[in-house]
């Protein structure tokens, strides 16, 4: 009788069934290992947007317990879009641009005066559509600043998405670590900047100096989630979210550093987290004049126009604090209130014009850069075109401008953040004061932080990171490392003091 029938699997038949099971779990995988493949970028992150709403309160827990690699994803097909419209938006300029946008001014910084100039704009664009390589710069962003998301509980017990850039340093030795604890940063931007802010400073804080980075997204900026409720989220409830995340990335001790919002949202994790945020460091100390200020500002000067008595230090460092801040708030603060009042009516218009949103973002970082001159060529001196419009397809590929500015209005309806009343921050305080919106004196600083360090310096301006990183970093260091030094010189005589009590007790 023959047992052809009766034999196993022949080894063909085998490769023939492993081949397939391969296909079918690679299948099964991909969709989720690979998001960016099914969906177009801004559909990826609006479903997971989503989905952050749509988790039971029974896996709250394990959720927010889940730290997930995130990558920035590049979308050939919406790319194409944006140039289609770049080129359509090129054409209706050149067209109509001197009937329907004359130049009222020959010289290109008074036309600076009125706005953004729309001849440099056209020039801009123009490289936009023709040289800018976006999908080089999302290869860059997820190398240099790779991302990761996790979910957390925010104070009003819902769960949000929070995106941010993480690097954690591999060195080894004392540098790297204070008493086997990881050094860490914790870098905060603000508005109208994004995470990009930090990519030429990264390599050197992690590989020369040892420190681990975490740099979030603010909500409703970039990648991170956007806020849909009333009342979330002003700078005081991001702050609180910030500390929920370095509390989940598990470290101990941390320094926290910040300009413009940063700097604002940075001072609330100090106040928030003092056990265990050791230090504040900003490039924009936002001080505000007590009335007494001015009182004593009047005497002091009545005192020199009639005695002829010289001004006191702190008056005559006061006096130029005040000529910045009258100037903020009559002539380059008009987009503060405009966007903590009616933010909507400006984000609708900015969202619905790539070309509109570039335009107006230009106009901050031409005004806000240390330039001799307004001009977009002393300005990509000093912040390249690329890193520029990087930024500027981070809010258009999010589709985030219109959300970005609704932290204003949030902020100033919700809370007081600035002013009087303001409490003393008793966390160890470092100001490094560049030509800056806000220009903190010495004397203004000591009386709002605990202040061991402040610095000013005649280059750079309010995007420091971009125009002037290595300062930035010198300064960052010299007061973090400071800052771990002091606290593993207290943890080596706690430790000392606890041995001494166990032995008196033998």
């Amino acid at each position: 009788m023959s047992n052809r029938h009766h034999h196993p699997l022949r080894p063909l038949h085998l490769q023939f069934l492993f081949c397939l099971l391969f296909l079918v779990a690679i299948l099964l995988l991909l969709p989720h290992h690979l998001p960016c493949m099914a969906m177009n970028p801004i559909m990826m992150m609006d479903r997971s947007r989503q989905e952050e709403h749509h988790t039971t309160s029974e896996n709250k827990e394990d959720s927010s317990l889940l730290i997930r690699p995130f990558i920035i994803p590049y979308a050939h097909s919406e790319h194409l879009k944006l140039l289609f419209r770049l080129n359509e938006t090129l054409s209706m300029f050149k067209k109509t641009m001197d009937r329907v946008f004359p130049k009222l001014y020959s010289k290109t910084s008074l036309r600076w005066e009125m706005g953004t100039d729309l001849d440099q704009v056209v020039e801009l664009v123009q490289y936009w559509h023709d040289v800018f390589d976006w999908k080089g710069q999302v290869e860059k962003l997820n190398t240099k600043l790779p991302h990761y998301e996790t979910t957390l509980i925010d104070d009003d017990d819902e769960e949000v998405m929070i995106r941010f850039a993480w690097r954690k340093s591999s060195l080894t030795s004392k540098k790297g670590k204070m008493n086997g604890e990881r050094k860490v940063l914790l870098l905060l931007h603000g508005w109208p900047g994004s995470v990009w802010e930090f990519h030429n400073m990264v390599d050197e804080l992690v590989q020369v100096h040892g420190y681990d980075v975490v740099a979030p997204s603010i909500p409703g900026y970039g990648y991170s989630f956007i806020p849909k409720r009333e009342g979330c989220c002003d700078v005081k409830k991001v702050a609180s979210l910030f500390v929920k995340l370095m509390k989940q990335l598990g470290y101990g001790k941390y320094i926290v550093q910040g300009g413009d919002w940063g700097s604002i949202i940075g001072e609330h994790v100090a106040r928030l987290d003092p056990s265990h945020c050791i230090g504040y460091h900003s490039n924009m100390c936002v001080v505000l004049p007590y009335w007494q200020d001015w009182i004593q500002v009047a005497i002091d000067a009545l005192k020199k126009l009639i005695f002829g008595t010289p001004l006191i230090e702190n008056t005559e460092s006061f006096s130029s604090f005040l000529m910045y801040a009258v100037k903020y708030f009559t002539i380059d603060g008009g987009y503060q209130h405009l966007q903590s009042t009616r933010p909507d009516s400006l984000g609708i218009a900015l969202l619905d014009s790539p070309v509109g949103m570039m335009a107006y973002l230009l106009e901050k970082f031409i005004a806000w850069t240390d330039l001799p001159q307004k001009d977009t060529s002393q300005l990509f001196s000093r912040i390249s075109r690329d890193d520029f419009l990087t930024n500027v397809m981070i809010y258009q590929t999010t589709q985030t401008i219109a959300s970005s500015i609704r932290l204003y209005y949030f902020t100033m309806t919700n809370q007081k953040s600035f002013g009087e009343d303001k409490p003393y921050l008793s966390t160890p305080t470092a100001c490094a004061v560049f030509k800056d919106l806000f220009r903190a004196t010495r004397y203004t600083a000591q009386r709002n932080f605990n202040l061991v360090q402040f610095n000013r310096y005649e280059q750079g301006g309010h995007f420091a990171a971009l125009e002037n990183p290595k300062v930035l970093i010198q300064d960052v260091i010299q007061f973090a490392n400071t800052r771990y030094e002091q606290m593993g010189s207290d943890e080596d005589d706690a430790s000392q003091h606890r041995q001494q009590a166990k032995k008196n007790e033998l």
